[in-house]
């Protein structure tokens, strides 16, 4: 909304004495605002980017946590950089710290998770494996142990796991599922394919000695990503993007939202404003008419009109009326003040009433009290129509939840008996 709009509500709104000051403090708390937004926007921001950096670098000496899990293994994904060369990337299994045989004792009896999943994992299909098959060891309903054994362990192991190797051909593998209960065991057959691999010569030369290094170390609570490798420096970290990097567009997003709210509240004010005054406006001529026709004068009934107004609740009309009577109490010219209230109400009915005050005002009061008296049977018919308006749309929006509230007893009456078929 431009300011010039904002300046037009504002002089609708409020009086002209406190309309600068009341305009210097809207823009000011919406500038307030916009600030708030936009620090704890940053703030996020830089959190965010300072979480996302932490956790994409390794541990002091390149140092990796293993996990506590029993008998599981964390798939790393890093990216490493050679002296003077980009990033690539590059991924390994580092399995969890290895448990001592009363620790896994104490874990046997205390286990009662169950394990779900399948033997494709995240493959879409046997032909075509090219991640981790899911073997579990338990199924849920039945009491078999299941057991798995590869043909071809060089390629993927016993527990579904894929082995850095480089294949350069598709390579045809046979699994052995075997289900046992106490004596019984039964077996069966998969076969899956294996994908030729994609891969530098470099990349799968670091995998292997990762996995040889991770082999040596898997009873230490630490493992160390190497500083060199093949005779030159190289550098680590973590896949991942960082998220703080959206903040900042959604933190202008948001600035614009709460700017562009601020001036919807005055628009919708202004709206509210001018509503309340029509629906004043037939009480308001009911009374101009009354104490014209007792003989008194128009700036005299406006006096009386705004006493009136002092014992009632706070009004937009009340506010203008009030504002009407100083202005001619400090010596203002009835006809600028006529002009004044109907610049300042914006509505057809107030502009009209101005101009029948000042053109009739010189021809005495009783033509005026004619002209007030046909103003006042239309303003009561206008707002007869008005109501009149309100209550349909009111019954239209109503109709929705009737007919929702009919089929609800209509469904209620007719269950039983159909039931009862």
């Amino acid at each position: 909304m431009s300011r010039k709009q904002i300046e037009r509500d504002f002089k609708e709104l409020y009086q002209e004495k406190n309309q600068k000051s009341i305009l210097d403090n809207y823009y000011k708390e919406k500038k307030k605002s916009i600030i708030l937004v936009f620090m704890a926007g940053m703030f996020l921001s830089l959190l965010l980017f300072y979480s996302d950096y932490q956790k994409l670098q390794p541990g002091e000496g390149n140092r990796i946590l293993r996990k506590e899990e029993t008998g599981a293994s964390e798939q790393i994904k890093l990216q490493v950089k050679r002296e003077e060369e980009e990033w690539e990337e590059i991924e390994f299994d580092l399995r969890a710290r290895q448990w001592t045989r009363q620790e896994l004792e104490e874990a046997f009896v205390k286990m009662t998770e169950e394990l779900e999943g399948h033997i494709l994992g995240e493959n879409s299909s046997l032909d075509q494996v090219k991640t981790d098959l899911s073997f579990v060891t338990e199924l849920a309903g039945y009491p078999f142990v299941l057991s798995w054994e590869s043909m071809e362990p060089e390629l993927i192991d016993n527990t579904g796991k894929l082995q850095e190797k480089i294949l350069k051909e598709i390579t045809p593998v046979s699994i052995l599922m075997k289900a046992s209960y106490y004596d019984w065991q039964e077996e069966y057959l998969f076969y899956i394919t294996l994908p030729k691999t994609e891969e530098s010569d470099w990349i799968t030369g670091l995998r292997e000695y990762l996995i040889r290094g991770e082999e040596n170390t898997r009873e230490e609570g630490t493992f160390y990503l190497p500083k060199s490798f093949q005779g030159k420096e190289i550098s680590w970290k973590f896949q991942g993007k960082s998220s703080g990097i959206y903040v900042p567009l959604i933190t202008l997003i948001l600035m614009a939202v709460v700017w562009q709210e601020k001036d919807r509240e005055i628009r919708k004010k202004t709206e509210r404003k001018r509503q309340e005054l029509i629906r004043d406006y037939p009480g308001f001529i009911s009374r101009l008419v009354l104490y014209l026709g007792t003989g008194i004068s128009i700036k005299e009934s406006f006096f009386r009109i705004q006493q009136e107004y002092e014992e009632e609740e706070h009004s937009y009309l009340k506010e203008e009326i009030s504002y009407a009577c100083n202005q001619m109490k400090n010596g203002q010219g009835e006809q600028k003040v006529y002009e004044d209230l109907g610049r300042r109400c914006k509505t057809a009915e107030y502009r009209k009433l101005a101009a029948l005050l000042i053109q009739q005002r010189e021809k005495g009061s009783y033509h005026l009290l004619t002209q007030l008296k046909k103003e006042m049977e239309a303003a009561n018919e206008e707002q007869y129509k008005r109501l009149k308006r309100q209550g349909e749309e009111m019954g239209t929006k109503l109709l929705l939840p009737m007919m929702m509230l009919l089929g609800m007893v209509m469904a209620l009456i007719m269950l039983p008996a159909l039931l009862s078929f």
